[in-house]
């Protein structure tokens, strides 16, 4: 068996130019499954776009991780919904690295962090060329510097892992919404997630068939899809999706609005709220209610499931 390396990874606090966090590469790269089972609780951010701070404040503020940027969520979920970063972001990799370390931690106390890719992940590869600080060597260090490869090929592989579109409980997880078109495509939830995944690093191609032109070229893919809030969406195409995947809400980012929103009957909830800010909303979950946690940290119901 491989072993598992392990690698200092330099993180920026206030105050604190030196402080490191250290996370192990994985045995073996797994595609995520499409669909679980509804966690007892489950807590939804959207659109970090590179803020690695706010994105770990936010966390630690909810109680999902600690001081030391350690799991404390128990067995709850954790999504990520969408962009991760900006295609020019300097921090690219860091917010990576962390979501790829969490990942570990999450599952060792029967937790789970789901990552949904979103556009900027998937249509472009420039952050592949920007490293975090995880090639320095400690002072005093007599270990080699095992952080020296490429590790941004590892965090590539990874995300290839990962799904467009996934269903936890009576929940549907996509980054931008389903389009109209997609409700017609006769293909599952796993076999949509296998079409989009078998093409991450080929989207500049020009495809053909009806299926990939809407995954990856439309302006209305489920990246990109905008409907829900710009007025063009249906009621009839909104059940039709909640039939078509067996759900009862549609939790997408992507579209920036001023606080977590339902809409639609709260059959469609919106969660892309101000990622710079250390006070952005989330969504929680818990006992089959769906709550606003505000910017001041109150829940409020959206919906009862």
């Amino acid at each position: 068996m491989m072993p598992r390396f392990k690698i200092d990874l330099q993180v920026d606090y206030p105050g604190k130019p030196d402080r490191y966090y250290s996370l192990r590469l994985k045995q073996a790269l797994k595609n995520e499954p499409v669909t679980y089972a509804m966690p007892k609780r489950l807590f939804v951010i959207a659109d970090i776009e590179g803020h690695f701070q706010p994105f770990c404040k936010q966390l630690l503020k909810r109680r999902i991780i600690d001081k030391y940027l350690q799991w404390t969520f128990g067995e709850g979920h954790l999504v990520i919904l969408g962009d991760c970063f900006l295609d020019s972001d300097a921090q690219a990799a860091e917010c990576l690295w962390f979501i790829y370390s969490l990942e570990e931690q999450a599952r060792k106390e029967g937790g789970y962090v789901h990552f949904i890719l979103g556009n900027h992940k998937i249509l472009t590869s420039e952050w592949r060329s920007t490293h975090p600080r995880y090639a320095e060597q400690k002072a005093n260090s007599r270990k080699p510097i095992t952080a020296l490869y490429n590790g941004n090929t590892e965090l590539w592989h990874w995300l290839q892992t990962k799904n467009v579109i996934e269903k936890i409980g009576p929940l549907l997880f996509v980054h931008g919404g389903i389009p109209p078109a997609v409700n017609s495509l006769p293909q599952s939830l796993a076999e949509i997630n296998d079409l989009a995944r078998a093409n991450y690093t080929n989207t500049g191609s020009s495809f053909t068939d009806t299926a990939h032109t809407l995954l990856f070229t439309a302006a209305d893919s489920p990246f990109y899809y905008q409907g829900y809030y710009d007025g063009t969406a249906t009621s009839e195409q909104v059940d039709a999706t909640l039939a078509k995947f067996g759900v009862h809400t549609i939790i997408t980012g992507h579209t920036l609005q001023p606080e977590a929103t339902a809409y639609f009957d709260n059959k469609v909830i919106s969660v892309n709220i101000n990622p710079e800010s250390i006070n952005a909303e989330g969504l929680f979950m818990m006992r089959k209610r769906i709550y606003r946690i505000t910017k001041e940290g109150r829940r409020e119901k959206i919906k009862k499931g």
